[in-house]
This record gives C-alpha cells, sequence and structure tokens, in this order.
C-alpha cells in the first residue's frame, strides 16, 4: 500500500471512530493500529539517512537534525546538521539538554567517510506534510504522535541523492 494509500485508510478509520457512538469494531481497531505501525516506519524510511557502510545502515549512529526557526515559526527554513545519536541512558543523564546541543557530526563514526550535506528539494513534496503547533498537527488534527503525515525531513534530500523530476 502506498503513502497516500495508507493515509487515506487511516483516516477513514479515525472518521469512522469519530462518529459511532461505540467506537471501531475490534476489527476495525486492530487494522487502524496496524496500518499506523507501518505508517510510523515508513515515516522513518522518508527521514535522509547516510548509507556510506553496513554498520551505519544497519546501527544508524547520527540523525538528521532539523532546526525550528524561530522567526518564522517553521521547521526547514535552516539547513539541517547531522547529529550524534545519543544512548537513551545517556540523554536521561543530560536533562535539560535540548536536541540542539547535541554534538554535531561531520564524519561517520564507522568507517570515516564525511557525512554528505543536505540539499532542499526541487520536485514537489509530497502531501500531507506534517504542520506541528504545540502537541499536535495542524494539518491533521492529530496529536503529535499520532500523526501520520510525511515529515518536514522530506524537504531536503542528500546531495548524492537526485529528486524524481531530475
Amino acid at each position: 500500500m502506498e503513502a497516500s494509500e495508507l493515509i487515506q485508510r487511516i483516516q477513514a478509520l479515525r472518521d469512522k471512530e469519530a462518529k459511532s457512538k461505540v467506537g471501531l469494531s475490534e476489527e476495525d481497531e486492530d487494522e487502524l493500529g496496524e496500518l499506523q505501525c507501518q505508517r510510523h516506519d515508513e515515516q522513518i524510511r522518508e527521514i535522509p539517512s547516510p548509507q556510506c557502510c553496513e554498520a551505519m545502515r544497519q546501527f544508524p549512529a547520527v540523525y538528521m537534525y532539523l532546526p525550528w526557526d524561530e522567526k518564522n515559526d517553521q521547521y526547514g527554513s535552516e539547513n539541517p546538521q547531522w547529529h550524534l545519536s545519543l544512548p537513551e541512558h545517556l540523554s536521561r543523564l543530560t536533562r535539560g539538554t535540548l536536541y540542539r546541543d547535541a554534538p554535531e557530526a561531520r564524519h561517520c563514526p564507522y568507517c570515516g567517510k564525511r557525512l554528505p550535506k543536505f540539499v532542499k528539494r526541487t520536485d514537489e513534496l509530497p502531501q500531507p506534510m506534517m504542520n506541528h503547533e504545540a502537541h499536535y498537527c495542524r494539518t491533521c488534527n492529530e496529536r503529535n504522535n499520532e500523526c501520520v503525515c510525511h515529515p518536514h525531513e522530506v524537504a531536503w534530500r542528500l546531495e548524492d541523492q537526485h529528486d524524481d523530476a531530475e
């Protein structure tokens, strides 16, 4: 099932649930849960990630950090950066440390290759796009952790990749 079909089916089940006085049937609830898991996995795959070596593909040690633009009240105005992934126990020890404070990475910690730069995509972006405000997406009106829209990061590609339109 393509992303757009998956999003439409999830939305249809959510609409059905909202209109129902008793909620979804057990079958529909199971289907909705499975579809949301599939969409979450797709959202993660949509975010650019380095593919320089097998270790990085299996155990990502860096992540794409997309800064929030305070001036324009949106993501994506500033260039993304690679940041080192912090183990969960370390992030708990550094409570109060913001993601933007995580160390920036420039080379793969496994193979030592320089990490690719980000380039703004020139082709048409997939729709619907996330539009988060506080704890809700303004596009789908769902809580951020339930949002099935395309993540902000899809507006960028890695320097060595090409847009679909090219």
